[in-house]
């Protein structure tokens, strides 16, 4: 295939799944802003406030050591609750794709695997943190391996790591198509509310009501993106059945 065939192909398939993820988030348009006012914007508040903003000072290593796990244990929360608002996405693109109405956010928090989450946002939390200290590049690349670690686990009831490794293993196959298609976004949305405090000036007021939208109507949107892109590369790469013998 020449490299103009393929860059329409992979615009193609960009539209595509951009299409399917604006038909979902218009249909449930409702329920998704919803459900992102319930999980996603108190913690948006308490980012907008610097209450998940820790700074270590001096050389102390046991304050240190307490700003690292504080710093852990926030980032694994936060990241719980974007896999937790994931799940809830992709159960109502079943819905969606079967006809039937939205889960209730109860109904599917009675469902998830709670421990499992926590435990894939805690490990590509502190893995990306580890290539970070390293290098730039690494830690972005580990970002986009597991960008589709909440709807890999949820969809196909996985635990952790081996979530983590199907998402690695899907973005292996697309990494273009998933670096367009979710991961600039998803890095261009943590920009959005800075943009405003540029703009409108830096004051507490603004910085979180710009905080709030965003995590309402874009991060909404992203994670429709992230759940609908996961469903077509699982559509595309499905899971190979695990075997055991006997005897």
């Amino acid at each position: 295939m020449s490299s103009t065939a393929r860059r329409a192909s992979l615009f193609t398939r960009i539209r595509a799944i951009y299409r399917d993820a604006w038909s979902m988030y218009r249909t449930h348009f409702v329920f998704i802003v919803g459900t992102a006012a319930i999980v996603l914007v108190p913690l948006a508040i308490f980012d907008g406030l610097g209450i998940l903003r820790f700074h270590a000072s001096g050389a102390d290593p046991i304050g240190t050591a307490m700003i690292v796990v504080l710093a852990i244990a926030s980032t694994g929360f936060s990241g719980l609750a974007a896999i937790f608002f994931a799940g809830l996405l992709d159960h109502t693109a079943d819905a969606w794709r079967a006809g039937r109405p939205s889960p209730s956010p109860a109904s599917v928090a009675r469902h998830l695997p709670w421990l499992q989450l926590f435990l894939a946002s805690v490990f590509a939390f502190v893995i990306e943190i580890v290539a970070l200290g390293l290098f730039v590049v690494p830690g972005l690349v580990l970002y986009s391996l597991f960008i589709l670690t909440g709807p890999m686990l949820v969809r196909e009831d996985l635990k952790a790591v081996p979530a983590l490794m199907r998402s690695a293993g899907l973005v292996r196959h697309h990494p273009v198509l998933v670096t367009v298609a979710v991961v600039i976004p998803a890095l261009l949305e943590g920009t959005v509310a800075d943009f405003a405090g540029l703009v409108f000036g830096h004051h507490v007021a603004i910085e979180l009501v710009a905080e709030i939208l965003v995590t309402l109507f874009v991060a909404s949107f992203i994670g429709v993106v992230e759940v609908v892109t996961a469903y077509h590369l699982q559509r595309d790469h499905p899971r190979k059945p695990t075997t055991t013998s006997i005897g």
